[in-house]
């Protein structure tokens, strides 16, 4: 693998830029030189200074020195986030071999915490209970509780979880999620990750019987999925739309909507996880209606 200074080398060059450009008001044109042979051990802020010169962030240097593939500590985080609706155990049970792994030789409290995440989510599988999984993550909430304010991983941590605790304390987590997600609106530029909290909220108001408080959330859902072309999220939220109209006595229209959801679904229903996910819409609506579908 390159050293940094190689690297900062080799991206300057391909941008056809001389040390002298690349030094101004940094270092001085022989600093450039020595950081980029390797005779000079440069700071972090010398190296921001020389990334943001050269319009290349720091994580996206690091990745190409890697020769463009995630670091170990990444691939997890990555791997983590695309489990998704994945119904495979295996995959989760791997990940979390995976993590001890890493765990055993790191000391890394943020990915400490996303184990506990990812077995409370595990223990939730196999339990079906919201109360089995609290005691995995409590010291993640104790934790967080105290903090002014909530950073970028810990927003994600929490989306994940907040379900698991007692109702006043999972409204008092998702209100402050809400808030602090819409902070990170231009940082984190990832619609998918407020659409999914979006829908988690949506599931957990099923769950509590109060599906009618989760109208103005089923809307916005809406908006995000239909604006970026997320299908399978979008169809999610129209279901939801249909159960909150089914409530409020418009049944014709509530059943046009869970139909056409149906269909979406079945249409799919060879594709991974798709099958699934319409036997449990078919069977909530069951549940809800009172009816044999």
């Amino acid at each position: 693998m390159k050293s940094i200074g190689e690297m900062l080398k080799q991206v300057r060059e391909n941008l056809g830029l001389t040390q002298e450009q690349i030094a101004n008001k940094i270092a001085s044109q022989s600093s450039i030189q020595k950081i980029e042979s390797g005779k000079r051990n440069p700071s972090y802020n010398t190296i921001i200074s020389i990334t943001d010169k050269l319009c290349i962030p720091y994580d996206e240097l690091l990745y190409v020195q890697n020769e463009f593939q995630l670091s170990t500590r990444n691939k997890l985080v990555f791997d983590f986030q695309n489990l998704g609706n994945s119904l495979h155990k295996d995959a989760f049970n791997q990940l979390n071999q995976d993590l001890s792994d890493y765990l055993n030789k790191h000391d890394d409290f943020q990915l400490r915490d996303l184990q506990a995440v990812l077995q409370s989510i595990i223990c939730f599988q196999e339990s079906q209970s919201f109360t089995k999984p609290r005691p995995i993550v409590k010291p993640i909430w104790d934790r967080l509780e105290k903090q002014d304010d909530w950073y970028n991983f810990d927003l994600y941590l929490l989306s994940h979880i907040f379900y698991i605790f007692e109702p006043e304390t999972a409204d008092e987590i998702i209100a402050k999620l809400l808030k602090n997600i819409d902070k990170y609106e231009h940082y984190n530029q990832n619609p998918k990750f407020k659409l999914s909290f979006l829908l988690n909220i949506v599931t957990y108001y099923r769950h509590h019987e109060r599906i009618l408080d989760s109208e103005k959330l089923i809307e916005q859902a809406l908006e995000i999925a239909r604006a970026c072309a997320f299908d399978t999220h979008q169809k999610t939220a129209e279901y939801a739309k249909a159960e909150v109209l089914f409530l409020q006595g418009e049944t014709k229209k509530a059943t046009e909507l869970a139909n056409h959801v149906f269909s979406f679904f079945e249409l799919l229903k060879n594709e991974p996880n798709k099958k699934a996910i319409l036997d449990d819409l078919k069977n909530d609506w069951a549940v809800l209606t009172e009816k044999k579908i």
